[in-house]
């Protein structure tokens, strides 16, 4: 909580200096996006960089919030998955209050005011701009799968296609409009919070046509080039819990906010949750037991295809989701079995 005060304190006078000027005052690259901005810098241009046009964008956008296209012929073309969609785990907004920090405790307030889901997935906003995909943890799940994704946005598209969403490989066309849709969320120099210091080192840069290497690293440090994730040792006394003082408000975002996304109607799971005092009985009663029902079990692990049960649940990574929130959920759910 100290980290966001302190976070919106600074924001508050960056923002000040940076978009409370008067027009003439304002610096020129505000509105540059910025893969503009590193590039005449001297950075060179990603792997998957393009220029889409607002057709590919909007074809891209079928595709991730709907999972298939009507708009390329009069047949529809067949789902990515039978079982997912991209937003079944995915946003395409900014998460993070500040963006530097994969910090779940910030993200569930400031997504449930912005009314949208807290999920385990990255957000699309900004996945042009990070260097490497499917990090850390990731290997334990997806295997030598995650080597070449790893340091390809291109192959962690279809790695997610595939394997995520246990659907089939992406033609090339699918591929080229997903990334186009990518690029239409790609950072801005806006997004950015820099300190004074690097924002006139940058206007003189820029101003002067110079490449400037260590810059780039400086701007770097402001923004996330990368999705961290740790996956959760098993809970040995899931009676005892973690140690972290949960409260049930905080719970019950975490159940409205995330659970219900994929379990309430409408969501991709036939395992429906609701608010009966049933519902929170059956949860309870399988808090403290070794099987998919347990949260501590479900959310710190997950579950795996197989077939003839290929849905599956993805786990949260601590990035993704807190032991306090674990905590808080379990109170809800307790108070809510009472």
């Amino acid at each position: 909580m100290q980290r966001v005060i302190t976070f919106c304190l600074s924001a508050v006078l960056m923002l000040i200096t940076q978009t409370g000027m008067r027009p003439a005052e304002r610096p020129f690259w505000m509105d540059m996006s910025l893969t503009q901005v590193l590039h005449k810098l001297g950075e060179p241009l990603p792997a998957h960089y393009m220029e889409p046009t607002a057709a590919e964008v909007a074809l891209g956008r079928q595709l991730v919030y709907e999972g298939r296209s009507t708009a390329t012929d009069a047949k529809p073309t067949a789902y990515i998955s039978k079982y997912f969609m991209c937003t079944s785990c995915h946003n395409s907004i900014q998460e993070d209050p500040d963006i530097r920090f994969a910090d779940p405790d910030a993200r569930l307030p400031y997504l449930a005011e912005k009314g949208a889901p807290f999920l385990q997935g990255s957000t699309f906003w900004g996945i042009v701009n990070r260097e490497s995909w499917y990090n850390d943890d990731y290997y334990l799940k997806y295997g030598d799968n995650v080597k070449a994704a790893n340091n390809s946005l291109r192959k962690a598209i279809q790695l997610c296609a595939i394997e995520c969403s246990q659907g089939r490989p992406l033609d090339m066309w699918e591929e080229n409009a997903i990334l186009a849709y990518y690029w239409s969320l790609e950072l801005h120099m806006r997004d950015i919070v820099l300190p004074v210091a690097v924002q006139e080192e940058l206007s003189a840069s820029l101003r002067a046509g110079k490449h400037n290497p260590g810059l780039v690293q400086q701007i770097k440090a402001w923004y996330p080039t990368t999705s961290p994730a740790t996956f959760r040792k098993p809970l040995h006394d899931k009676r005892k819990g973690y140690e972290a003082q949960g409260d049930p408000g905080t719970g019950r975002l975490v159940y409205e906010q995330s659970c219900r996304h994929c379990h309430g109607e409408g969501g991709v799971s036939d395992f429906l949750l609701d608010e009966a005092p049933h519902t929170f009985r059956f949860l309870q009663k399988n808090l403290y037991k070794d099987n998919d029902f347990s949260l501590y079990n479900i959310i710190g692990k997950g579950t795996y295809a197989s077939p003839g049960a290929r849905p599956y649940m993805p786990h949260y990574p601590k990035e993704k989701m807190s032991d306090r929130q674990i905590e808080s959920l379990r109170l809800y759910i307790e108070q809510g079995a009472m």
